[in-house]
């Protein structure tokens, strides 16, 4: 019998470092792969509400459902919006619009993934775990190779994200979240000059790619190494290893096809961050002011139009299942379907209120905060790190609202919060 255990445990590792794995690798283009409901994502987010429903049978059970206030916080958020289902139900034409509906909604599981985290979490090799993030981050990070040295079209075939592999969102997020485990666990893999090293080698990478999950980085990992309280000594070896990963950092620095470079000297990958051209150029610094003014548009605009179309508007969103109307009504103003902007302004407190209403923004708020305040006290701040990483670049870019962003990041601050530290 516990050979079996051991093996079925064994095997459940397996498919869990293999997600982790090839989610974190793969990014964008992994949790692409498959179509409506047979999509990664989707089936994952699905997975987890079937969680959701056996947990709570097991606290109805043992009569613990009002112990657990993440829980009874979350099924409220799920009850509200089985209430906006049934309020926009004449709305719904179809299956493709059930299952759109669905995605936008996968940023209000913050709160399952967190309890799974803490469950598994006696179930994990947490050593291993760690060099398996640490691996795939770098995977991820050197992916751009990928697209000059290897055919990328089976990406395209299996994935609706093509090969957007790279992501400066993704990248963020996995280091705070592998440096918090090398934290947590008192360094006893990996020294503190080791992480100081891995944060100065990754920043040209995001900076190149996002200036929004740049200041995010910036900001979070300032923020970490704050609570750390870890006194690094600036003795030679660590001098000469800042110098070295920074110029390796700005060397590798992934360039998208958007990019318009002539060659790759050292004046262009230096500049490189700063002359990153858009694909449609309203991030642009030849003109600095549509970079703002698109952006504010589409925030004012969304703003307007919920305090002006009536209180159900306000307190209950507007059903839509891909662009917003008013943001419609701005992208035909600049004359151009901006593809950077499909579905979610690049702002998660204006999409959530433009889709759910100001009681879908408290609910969100609310569940954020049950998490803080469920964590232990010494892990709080630090562990908040990485929600603070996600409400900075969530701000202007729609990682908060990408399913598998809130998947990774909540998983592993349930998986965090058990550590001893």
């Amino acid at each position: 019998m516990n050979i079996l255990i051991k093996k079925k445990y064994l095997f459940l590792n397996i498919i869990f470092f293999s997600l982790i794995f090839f989610q974190i690798s793969l990014g964008r283009t992994f949790s692409g792969i498959g179509s409506g409901i047979f999509r990664i994502t989707t089936i994952l987010h699905i997975l987890a509400f079937v969680f959701y429903l056996s947990y709570l049978l097991i606290l109805l059970k043992n009569n613990e459902l009002f112990s657990n206030k993440i829980y009874i916080i979350q099924s409220l958020v799920f009850i509200y919006l089985l209430i906006y289902f049934l309020i926009y139900l004449n709305e719904i034409e179809n299956f493709t619009n059930v299952i759109q509906t669905f995605r936008h909604t996968t940023i209000y599981f913050v709160g399952i993934w967190y309890l799974i985290g803490r469950k598994i979490f006696k179930y994990l090799n947490i050593d291993r775990y760690l060099n398996l993030f640490i691996f795939a981050t770098l995977v991820q990070f050197f992916s751009f190779n990928i697209y000059e040295y290897f055919n990328t079209d089976i990406f395209f075939k299996y994935s609706d994200k093509g090969d957007q592999i790279y992501n400066a969102s993704d990248l963020g997020t996995y280091f705070l979240i592998f440096s918090l485990l090398i934290y947590l666990k008192n360094k006893n893999i990996y020294s503190n000059k080791f992480i100081v090293l891995s944060y100065i080698f990754l920043l040209p990478a995001i900076l190149n790619a996002s200036r929004g999950a740049f200041l995010a980085y910036l900001i979070s990992g300032i923020y970490f190494f704050y609570l750390t309280k870890e006194k690094i000594k600036f003795d030679l070896f660590i001098i000469f290893g800042l110098i070295l990963v920074l110029l390796l950092g700005l060397i590798f620095i992934p360039s998208s096809e958007e990019d318009k470079f002539d060659e790759r000297t050292i004046t262009n990958i230096l500049l490189n961050p700063i002359l990153k051209e858009d694909r449609n150029d309203f991030i642009n610094l030849n003109n600095p002011d549509l970079n703002i003014s698109y952006r504010f548009d589409v925030w004012n605009s969304i703003l307007d139009y919920s305090l002006s179309n009536g209180p159900k508007t306000l307190f209950l969103g507007e059903y839509y299942t891909k662009t917003h109307p008013a943001q419609i009504e701005v992208n035909e103003i600049y004359k151009n379907p901006d593809p950077l902007i499909p579905e979610y302004p690049h702002n998660f407190i204006i999409f959530l209120l433009a889709k759910f209403g100001l009681f879908g923004v408290a609910l969100f708020l609310y569940l954020l905060f049950s998490i803080y305040k469920d964590i232990d006290i010494n892990k709080r701040k630090l562990l908040f790190s990485l929600v603070l990483f996600l409400l900075i670049d969530g701000s202007f870019d729609p990682v908060f609202c990408d399913p598998y962003t809130s998947l990774i990041v909540f998983l592993n601050i349930g998986i965090l919060s058990k550590l001893k530290t």
